[in-house]
């Protein structure tokens, strides 16, 4: 991949690479801004992004996801399940963590079935979940740290992205569909 090339619109991908020690095969990624015609007195709805980045099958990992959410932590625990960021935060094995460059609050769980995860709560009730999938065992703990430093880098980014209008549908880089797998 182009160093230049800006993987979902958060980080080059050569920064990117440099960070995992791995290079980046492809991605794909959407993003859903607030409606401008949000009614009132209704449930707000929150601007959204899911990202997928893949790797090649000799990496200690297959693929980061990211997803940015309200309210809630993405594929935790042992069911795999979509769960309100307060019950998954007093989940046994999880670790809180703070960051100087983002605010709000976090927890790192490496013991995740889906794979090693990071997940913020921004002050206005959003969620990001960032996980790691089909990672190697012995080096749950890298991934973790890995994971650390890529949301230190773009932790504030993500919330403009996900606002940004047009709405964006589901697009893949590179965009030849033989290089895609049908998991997204």
């Amino acid at each position: 991949m182009n160093d230049n090339i800006n993987v979902c619109e958060l980080i080059d991908a050569k920064q990117l690479e440099e960070l995992t020690s791995s290079q980046v095969v492809r991605y794909a990624y959407e993003h859903t801004p607030v409606p401008a015609n949000q009614p009132t007195g209704e449930e707000t709805i929150f601007p959204t992004l899911h990202c997928r980045i893949y790797f090649p099958d000799d990496t200690p990992f297959s693929k980061i996801e990211v997803h940015y959410i309200a309210r809630t932590v993405e594929d935790f625990g042992e069911g795999m399940a979509t769960v309100p960021f307060d019950r998954a935060l007093l989940h046994e094995g999880v670790e809180e963590i703070s960051s100087s460059n983002v605010e709000g609050q976090g927890f790192v769980y490496e013991n995740n079935t889906s794979g090693p995860l990071l997940s913020w709560r921004y002050p206005d009730g959003h969620v990001l979940t960032m996980r790691v999938s089909y990672a190697d065992n012995d080096k749950l703990h890298q991934s973790i740290q890995m994971l650390t430093s890529f949301f230190e880098i773009t932790g504030n980014r993500i919330p403009h992205v996900a606002a940004d209008e047009p709405e964006l549908e589901l697009t893949h880089y590179p965009d030849d569909p033989a290089s895609v797998n049908n998991d997204e």
